[in-house]
């Protein structure tokens, strides 16, 4: 992640990296992160609720932000604050978002995109027919 932020920040303000195991995040909320950098802060995260994040943007690049991250642990999100907290980086955090990573994540998601078109009256919901 640290190489695609460098890269990316050789030729831009910001850059957002987002997990691809988060089909909610959508146009708003990138929005949202991109404003969070605009209005002056050195990062923006949007916190995942197992608590890692879907969503790092950043308007520097620096590698430790990405060491000694105890990945794929509900510990990844309070970890990067510590480091931030370090690095003395200004961050803000978009609304909580669930991802994908056990196929029990997969099931809860299924269910609330059913529950979802059941409110609005889709009969069919996501029931295979």
């Amino acid at each position: 992640m640290h190489d695609a932020l460098r890269k990316t920040l050789n030729n831009c303000e910001s850059a957002v990296i987002v997990g691809t195991d988060c089909p909610d995040i959508d146009i708003p909320y990138l929005e949202a992160a991109f404003h969070a950098l605009e209005s002056g802060n050195d990062v923006v995260l949007g916190p995942a609720s197992d608590g890692g994040y879907v969503l790092i943007g950043a308007k520097q690049a620096d590698p430790i932000l990405f060491e000694d991250i105890l990945w794929g642990t509900d510990l990844v999100l309070s970890q990067t604050h510590a480091i931030l907290h370090r690095l003395s980086w200004s961050y803000s955090e978009l609304k909580p978002l669930s991802d994908i990573d056990r196929p029990e994540d997969l099931s809860a998601y299924v269910l609330s995109l059913d529950l979802i078109h059941r409110a609005l009256g889709d009969s069919q919901g996501t029931e295979n027919p």
